[in-house]
């Protein structure tokens, strides 16, 4: 009898001590307050409520997700607000890739708030938003090691812990003092709901890794990258735009030059210390000879896409012209070489070929207004009932577009391609911001 109160007492002081433990660590782990999906159109916000149970830190994990990807960096502005009173801002990217978060600076108090999404780009995006609660936010952090030996070439996933356990470790940023030895970058791991910090080992040498949390603390890592035990090349293949240069290096212990060749130097050209530069569409080989022995590296470079913005704004019957505005959204001069013609859309007998008076060039990130004159009579004042027909000249390639007040194309082969968006959007953008 004795023995089975003893062993119930015991059970018993388990399941207490079990219960201590688990309460203790809810308090320190992350709570979901709330998940909320919902499309974000050019125009509009999204206000998420929810309801904080007690003093706590706030962390918003927002996803966006558009079917067009752009060039330019589109961002949403993020607001916490308490009771309509605003607490906190900023700007997130939206078509960057991966999730963006928005952490509270301050403790919340118990009580209700919001989190207001508003769109300030010009697609329209599926967003995504999880919003969680932390007691703290971790004040030191303690890596699996602070001394790291690579191979250069090599990379690596450095794992911590943050304190007090089940904080949220904040990682504000992680900087290599040196990254032309040793690359360091972080991102965020929805498994964990903290940064994984990766190493990417460039070349032979030492340098220091300095992550530093919301906290304002930093924490060091110290990085040696050793020599590989035979010689290797840091890329066996790589893809470029025209334009573009990639860095190779040939790792190896010993001492003497390695030289440098391009098979064909019309396609892509090296350097003597290997940095190659794209110069047309095409491939080739780049070879690095050392000691007798070499190692090769196989190169396609490819055009860069046209990221062109345009819309038919008018057609002016007293000079007997069409205008369209173009906005160059890439990183290569656009070049409007000529008009074709004009099209109406019901009526053949209002079509007209068209002119430029001269070629027109638009900078990357321009905006320029281009008139197309009519050869011929006038004709319809209804420019919504016309695309008009041009060419264009593109990081070396000649294009035909197309262009009217709702859309915007080129031809590339015998398809026609979205030039980036259609045009309500891109007026919509040209008047808003």
């Amino acid at each position: 009898m004795k023995k089975c109160i003893r062993r119930l007492l015991g059970i018993l002081f388990f399941v207490l001590v079990f219960q201590v433990m688990f309460s203790s660590s809810s308090v320190f782990a992350g709570t979901l307050l709330k998940q909320y999906e919902f499309d974000l159109s050019t125009d509009s916000s999204e206000k998420v409520d929810f309801y904080l149970p007690s003093s706590q830190y706030v962390v918003a994990e927002l996803y966006f997700y558009t079917s067009t990807d752009l060039a330019h960096i589109e961002n949403a502005n993020v607001t916490l607000d308490e009771y309509g009173t605003k607490i906190q801002s900023k700007k997130v990217p939206m078509n960057r890739e991966g999730y963006q978060y928005f952490l509270s600076n301050r403790k919340l108090a118990k009580g209700r708030y919001s989190f207001e999404i508003e769109n300030l780009g010009v697609r329209e995006y599926k967003a995504y938003c999880d919003i969680y609660a932390y007691p703290s936010y971790s004040s030191s952090i303690t890596f699996s090691t602070n001394n790291v030996t690579m191979i250069a070439g090599d990379d690596k996933n450095i794992t911590y812990k943050g304190s007090p356990a089940g904080s949220y470790c904040a990682i504000n940023s992680v900087v290599s003092s040196n990254d032309r030895i040793c690359a360091a970058s972080m991102e965020f791991n929805l498994g964990t709901k903290k940064y994984d910090i990766y190493l990417d080992a460039i070349r032979i040498g030492k340098t220091v890794i300095k992550v530093k949390l919301r906290t304002g603390k930093t924490f060091l890592i110290n990085v040696t990258v050793i020599p590989p035990s035979k010689p290797k090349l840091n890329e066996d293949s790589i893809d470029l735009n025209t334009g573009d240069k990639k860095q190779l290096i040939l790792y190896h212990s010993g001492t003497g030059k390695v030289k440098w060749k391009s098979s064909k130097k019309s396609i892509a050209t090296v350097s003597s210390k290997g940095v190659v530069k794209a110069k047309n569409a095409g491939s080739c080989k780049i070879t690095a000879t050392y000691k007798g022995k070499k190692y090769v590296c196989y190169v396609d470079v490819v055009r860069r896409k046209p990221d062109v913005f345009a819309s038919l704004d008018d057609y002016y019957t007293r000079s007997n012209s069409f205008e369209v505005r173009f906005t160059n959204m890439g990183n290569k001069t656009l070049t409007i070489l000529s008009g074709k013609k004009v099209l109406q859309d019901d009526y053949k007998k209002y079509d007209r070929n068209v002119r430029l008076k001269k070629k027109v060039q638009i900078k990357p990130g321009k905006t320029k207004k281009v008139r197309f004159y009519v050869n011929g009579g006038t004709t319809l004042p209804d420019v919504d009932s016309f695309s008009l027909l041009y060419k264009f000249k593109y990081d070396g390639k000649t294009y035909e577009g197309r262009v009217s007040t709702e859309d915007s194309y080129y031809k590339n082969g015998k398809k026609w391609k979205d030039s980036c968006f259609d045009a309500e959007l891109y007026n919509y953008w040209l008047y808003h911001f």
